[in-house]
């Protein structure tokens, strides 16, 4: 007797249809739906720390930035990066007696420090989800130091019609420079209203160093060559800069 087969090919069901993970690598996106290139604006305020407490104070600071992200984890921004400082009352007692005892006759002193920069650094996202983030980042490069010595004066504005009009503004009667190679890292926290928005919110807060090469308080030559009276300007230098912005 000849076995029945009841079994068909018509009576099995059709093979399951492989999926993989969708791919949206293209010009402005990774594969893993992250975007390839960022752009971060922010502003907030400098904390001097160390050293730097004992002439200057807290003051603003601007942060302009765009990133390559390789993934959703890993990118690297190319940042600048300008920090303003004031100065320490102390501080700008302290030289205005020694202007003084020059014969400059100043009966008020102001000025402020800024340190602006260009640096490369790598960020690392390792938290991330439809609304929060979180990152961490640090890198190096080129910082430039300057500090301003200004006294009030009075100018003279004239317009188009002839009226001439008195207003006060500031005269630099010292000013330094340094530039040295500096670091800085630190951590951020993202926000977004949706899961459907392309902006991040941001604020952050980094430890930021600067290597510069001292030089030595002077009075100068007979003609004024190599004057110094304000060597901080030259010494090595770290400050906290909070910042808040947006990365788009």
């Amino acid at each position: 007797m000849n076995r029945i087969n009841l079994s068909s090919s018509a009576d099995q069901p059709p093979p399951r249809r492989k999926y993989s993970r969708p791919n949206y690598n293209d010009s402005r996106t990774n594969s893993d739906g992250s975007a390839k290139y960022n752009f971060i604006v922010g502003a907030g305020f400098t904390l001097p720390v160390g050293g730097s407490h004992n002439y200057l104070t807290t003051s603003y600071n601007i942060q302009a930035a765009a990133a390559r992200n390789f993934n959703k984890t890993f990118g690297v921004q190319v940042e600048f990066d300008w920090a303003n400082f004031g100065f320490q009352t102390a501080t700008l007692n302290n030289l205005l007696a020694i202007y003084n005892s020059f014969g400059a006759n100043i009966s008020q002193l102001g000025g402020t420090s800024h340190i602006w920069s260009f640096t490369l650094d790598p960020i690392m996202n390792f938290y991330t989800s439809d609304t929060w983030g979180a990152y961490v980042i640090g890198g190096g490069g080129f910082y430039h130091k300057t500090a301003n010595f200004t006294v009030p004066t009075i100018g003279v504005y004239c317009d188009f019609f002839g009226f001439c009009y008195q207003f006060q503004a500031n005269q630099t009667i010292d000013k330094y420079t340094s530039n040295a190679f500096g670091v800085n890292g630190g951590a951020g926290l993202t926000y977004k209203f949706s899961r459907f928005a392309g902006e991040r919110f941001y604020v952050e807060a980094r430890y930021v160093y600067t290597f510069n090469s001292a030089r030595p308080f002077s009075y100068g030559d007979i003609n004024g060559n190599g004057f110094n009276v304000f060597p901080q300007n030259s010494a090595k230098t770290g400050f906290i800069p909070i910042t808040f912005g947006v990365r788009f």
